[in-house]
């Protein structure tokens, strides 16, 4: 670690501290990534914000409190922990800053974005949790396992998420009715035995969704369900949101070739698959665009736009993307498992004649 140079005879030079300072920071940071480290993915972004909030800085607090130390004790101390006292100081501001740039609604810190801001822009980005639409991906892929093997305690778990959603906000009921309808519709089939069920969880579902929807009424708190009338529904306008829905959708820039590969997967699996599954999953992703659509045709303040501080249309898709994306590696097994179980019953000798 490098640390200044005190002899009486040399003029003070900022740099030596600032970079022993930032070096002490930087152990410090690399110390609790080792501790962290097995939490995964989420807690190398929270060590990566936290180098940045570390980075950078005039450093006049280390300087205050080193300094002002040797001013009345020049010889006899440890440099090492001195400059760890003046580092801790700096770690304190910086985690000041970090709160004080929230509570200002800052958008720039030392020529980056402001920690909270760089947190928002990778939330909108990766679709993170948080949202009704990390609930309903979980759910709809709970769903789709039970579709194959039936375990009730697939179907509860999925009914227990979609309740989750439906508590914090519209998208998580429009969720919840999408998942729960396309897995009545996949279950055509075995609608005797499968429809009670479905028909139970979305109750379920409903009935958590209830004691909220009622308490938002009893305080006069509105806006869940539009301004458009029927009239209005059959407009240009709804036509343009659900170009727009598809376009977004179908954005490679936004979600490389994660639909793409989701669509051809379903219709391999229609094919050569569990047509159960390929029906569920098409089923869901068109209900969750008609969804998405919808927002800026019921919604009529709502600007027909991708434009993420207009319209919520890229959030949503995103939960749509998800889902598509856990999906998809359920039909390609499926596909796989259908191949080879045909491949091993063309390879089966023939039976011998019946004598």
């Amino acid at each position: 670690m490098t640390t200044p140079d005190h002899s009486p005879s040399t003029p003070w030079d900022a740099a030596p501290l600032r970079a022993a300072v930032q070096t002490t920071l930087g152990e410090f940071v690399d110390a609790q990534a080792a501790r962290l480290a097995e939490l995964g993915a989420d807690a190398d972004r929270l060590v990566a914000a936290a180098r940045e909030a570390i980075t950078g800085g005039k450093r006049f607090r280390a300087a205050f409190c080193y300094w002002g130390f040797r001013a009345v004790k020049d010889e006899g101390y440890d440099e090492r922990q001195l400059v760890r006292a003046a580092a801790a100081l700096e770690l304190l501001h910086a985690s000041a800053l970090v709160h004080d740039d929230y509570m200002d609604a800052s958008d720039v810190r030392r020529g980056r974005p402001a920690t909270h801001r760089a947190f928002e822009s990778q939330h909108r980005e990766q679709g993170w949790g948080g949202d009704p639409e990390q609930y309903g991906a979980a759910a709809a892929i709970l769903l789709a396992l039970w579709l194959a093997d039936r375990r009730p305690w697939r179907l509860t778990a999925a009914t227990l998420l979609l309740a989750c959603g439906v508590l914090v906000k519209r998208e998580g009921l429009v969720l919840a009715a999408c998942v729960i309808a396309a897995a009545l519709v996949a279950t055509i089939p075995t609608r005797r035995t499968a429809w009670p069920r479905l028909v139970l969880a979305g109750a379920i579902v409903a009935a958590a969704a209830l004691p909220w929807r009622l308490w938002y009424r009893a305080h006069g708190i509105e806006g869940e369900t539009g301004t458009a009338w029927v009239d209005d529904v059959w407009s240009r306008r709804t036509v343009d949101s659900l170009r727009l829905a598809v376009d977004v959708l179908a954005a490679s820039g936004r979600w490389s070739v994660v639909p793409t590969i989701g669509v051809a997967a379903v219709v391999l699996a229609a094919v050569w698959g569990r047509r159960s599954h390929a029906a569920y999953t098409g089923v869901l992703v068109a209900l969750l665009t008609l969804a998405g659509a919808s927002t800026s045709v019921v919604f009529t303040d709502i600007g027909v736009t991708d434009d993420e501080a207009v319209n919520p249309i890229v959030r949503l898709t995103a939960g749509t993307v998800l889902a598509m994306s856990c999906l998809t590696p359920l039909l390609l097994a499926g596909v796989w498992a259908g191949r080879a179980g045909r491949a091993n019953v063309a390879a089966a000798p023939p039976d011998p004649p019946v004598p």
